[in-house]
């Protein structure tokens, strides 16, 4: 819900992208992505902003992956 709420990029209200395929599972590239690196901080406390994984997804802005890996970061170091 950070994400949504700090990345503008996924105000689905406004037009955005959203972080789910069909309403409730995650979308295969961000949506995935965003968890993987909730999972990669919080159980094996890796510095997720030097991560440098693309997914092999068709379409997948690095600029958009850059801003989900920020704002994971920095609800997560809260």
């Amino acid at each position: 819900q950070h994400v949504r709420k700090t990345v503008e990029t996924f105000d689905y209200k406004k037009g955005g992208l959203s972080l789910n395929r069909d309403g409730f599972h995650l979308s295969l590239n961000y949506g995935r992505y965003l968890a993987a690196l909730t999972w990669c901080f919080v159980l094996i406390d890796k510095n997720i902003t030097a991560c440098s994984f693309v997914p092999p997804m068709p379409n997948t802005d690095l600029k958009i992956l850059n801003q989900i890996k920020q704002a994971v970061y920095q609800y997560l170091s809260l």
